[in-house]
């Protein structure tokens, strides 16, 4: 469904980003949608099974393969916007493939399930959806707001910035999520990995975070190039964010272990409307 909404308003959605030719990248888009659902179900078997050392094999060896040797060089070839797309969509036929080779399977489709599980997967799909929207909005509202130039240097500054926490949350979410759904009972347990993980998480992040954001201006014009500066003090102030960002990375896991999902709903709801009405607000200057 999602992907034939974005395949018919493809054209709609490019003029409203303010670049008609985007409109051929979009229905590429609506090919990968597909995919990338169909390759989150072995992934999250595989996470239910705690086989998390070969789910994280898969996502490094998928992404090495996809971007690196795909990737680069279609860009360097010239293709542009479209060698990210197309590594994006190599990403995920990777993890559908390695997953199905794992041995996770994908399950008959039970059509009369449990309403609790129901239920449940109603309130995550929301709160994913708003998730979606905190991690998309913003970009959208640059574009429109400032043009595409800003978009560019928002987009590879929040990138660079989130490079390191998504390596280390990587690691650390599908543990939070796991466990804490087997913990729901032993709440002093619970509490303990709670903080041996959140320590494990911003103990090698934050002076990491604190380095990138001290040394912006020579790391965008190291990686970038001088063009990128107006990326530099972007770069600075996301990445003195980051640590909020890692606590609720790793806070929202542990709440759909125990089943309260409607907790982190809530709060990012919250957020997304001070989001849109901040940026509308500041959007002449």
């Amino acid at each position: 469904t999602v992907a034939l909404v974005l395949a018919v308003g493809a054209e709609p959605l490019a003029r409203l980003l303010g670049d008609a030719s985007l409109a051929p990248l979009l229905w590429g888009c609506a090919v990968v949608v597909p995919l990338q659902a169909l390759s989150n179900l072995p992934a999250s078997l595989l996470q239910r099974q705690l086989r998390l050392r070969r789910l994280q094999g898969l996502q490094i060896s998928g992404y090495v393969f996809s971007y690196v040797f795909v990737g680069l060089p279609l860009a360097a070839g010239g293709a542009g916007a479209w060698s990210l797309l197309v590594a994006f969509g190599l990403h995920a036929a990777w993890m559908l493939a390695g997953g199905l080779l794992s041995g996770a399977g994908l399950s008959r489709p039970i059509w009369r399930p449990d309403r609790d599980l129901v239920a449940y997967g109603a309130r995550t799909t929301a709160a994913n959806a708003v998730n979606w929207a905190l991690e998309s909005v913003d970009r959208l509202l640059v574009n429109r707001f400032w043009g595409a130039g800003a978009l560019g240097e928002y987009a590879a500054a929040g990138n660079l910035s989130r490079a390191p926490a998504s390596l280390v949350l990587g690691a650390v979410q599908p543990v939070a999520f796991a466990a804490s759904a087997r913990l729901q009972a032993e709440p002093q347990r619970l509490r303990r990995g709670y903080l041996a993980l959140l320590s494990l998480a911003l103990l090698p992040s934050v002076p990491v975070f604190v380095s990138l954001a001290w040394h912006s201006p020579v790391l965008v014009s190291l990686l970038f190039g001088p063009a990128w500066a107006g990326a530099a003090p972007l770069l600075s102030v996301l990445c003195l964010g980051l640590p909020a960002y890692v606590v609720l990375a790793v806070c929202g896991p542990m709440l759909r272990g125990l089943d309260a999902v409607g907790q982190e709903f809530r709060l990012q709801a919250v957020a997304l409307v001070v989001l849109v009405i901040g940026m509308v607000a500041v959007a002449g200057r």
